[in-house]
């Protein structure tokens, strides 16, 4: 007793109540956070697809587009279609074959169109206030054209300034009322050989140099995979990814033999290729960062003719087939709470377009691009 103040203590009843009642309180709290973490992680909370959420996809199209006029007349509609219904802002018309000196073979007769076909791209994008990201597709035989040589990688940057600026000298594309947004090299094959992948590295840096920070630069790599020349490791895809801006996977020349087995080989594909870019792989330990340089992964898909001696049958290798492996893989890393690989990827990429007939059995509005529309936009 202090201060004329008497302390008066609890009843022992309501002193044990008291704590009951703050032990019941902690196992709420308890709850409520093993709630949210079920909440976070159960399969209930899971997204089924990622239809309809990748709107910036890819096409390559036929060398017809920079040659014939023919072509060129395709370009509004075409145009038109990949604006608004199929949501492909990034085209790769394929620009010639690169001889063994590093130039582009014909150029005066291959290239005939160019101007005209660049000029019928500006014409649509002024016209509907849209931008196309138009990247000139180069291929290499690598048996020929050997990267390792520094003239020749001199060479073939000189030919990608001529395709991305209107007024150096000897400009492809000299008053055009565009140029290419960039340069894409199609090296084949270009696996299983750390000689010619680090020169063909190097000739990409080289090319991002030359046509400068504004323009693109892309490769389109082949398949994941190891001990083939024809396919490419995870060193390979993590290590070009982090010196280009764009990157294609060639997944297709499966082998399959069945649609059930090519879907589920894409699916692990575009999961090994986005893990391999992202660093995942080896949990990006400190050898291996997330690279920073903003690299877009597109995973492609087929619209081409059999070729059984490469591993192609269409009847298997096809775009439902093909589109449901790569919505399984998406959505699967997106229902990955720790794996943030996905944010790596940009969109498919079909590989090739022609005039839409169909009657070549490249992609068809009718067939391909209806199976695009459904199995990968949700559209219909």
């Amino acid at each position: 007793m202090e201060g004329g103040k008497h302390e008066i203590p609890l009843p022992k009843k309501g002193l044990n109540a008291l704590r009951m009642n703050m032990v019941k309180a902690y196992f709420r709290v308890l709850l409520l956070i093993l709630c949210l973490t079920l909440a976070v992680s159960s399969p209930a909370f899971a997204i089924t697809t990622v239809k309809g959420q990748y709107l910036n996809n890819a096409v390559f199209l036929s060398h017809n587009y920079v040659k014939y006029t023919s072509f060129v007349n395709l370009v509004p509609d075409l145009a038109d279609k990949m604006n608004t219904t199929y949501k492909v802002n990034y085209l790769f018309p394929n620009t010639g074959q690169l001889t063994s000196t590093g130039t582009i073979a014909d150029a005066s007769t291959e290239l005939a169109q160019v101007k005209a076909f660049l000029n019928a791209i500006k014409t649509f994008e002024e016209a509907h206030g849209v931008h196309f990201n138009v990247v000139a597709w180069l291929n290499a035989d690598s048996t020929t054209v050997d990267v390792t040589n520094t003239t020749v990688r001199s060479t073939i940057v000189n030919e990608s300034k001529k395709l991305t600026s209107t007024t150096i000298t000897g400009s492809y594309v000299s008053r055009a009322t565009r140029a290419f947004d960039g340069v894409m090299l199609d090296l084949e094959p270009s696996g299983n050989d750390d000689t010619r992948y680090n020169a063909y590295k190097q000739l990409m840096i080289d090319i991002k140099n030359g046509i400068g920070s504004g323009k693109l630069t892309g490769v389109a790599a082949h398949q994941y995979g190891s001990g083939s020349v024809w396919s490419w490791s995870s060193t390979y895809y993590y290590y070009m990814a982090r010196n280009v801006d764009l990157l294609v996977g060639m997944t297709y020349d499966s082998g399959s033999t069945s649609g059930s087995a090519y879907q589920a080989w894409m699916q692990q594909q575009a999961t090994d290729i986005l893990h391999a870019v992202s660093g995942q792989t080896w949990s990006n330990d400190a050898n291996h960062p997330a690279p920073t340089n903003g690299v877009k992964v597109f995973i492609g898909q087929p619209a081409y003719p059999s070729k059984p001696s490469a591993g192609h049958d269409a009847a298997f290798e096809a775009m439902n087939y093909g589109l449901s492996g790569l919505d399984a893989g998406i959505t699967a890393l997106k229902n990955d709470t720790i794996d943030n690989s996905e944010n790596w990827f940009n969109g498919a990429a079909v590989y090739l377009h022609t005039d839409g007939t169909g009657t070549d059995n490249y992609a068809s509005w009718s067939t391909d691009w209806w199976q695009f529309g459904h199995y990968w936009l949700g559209s219909w």
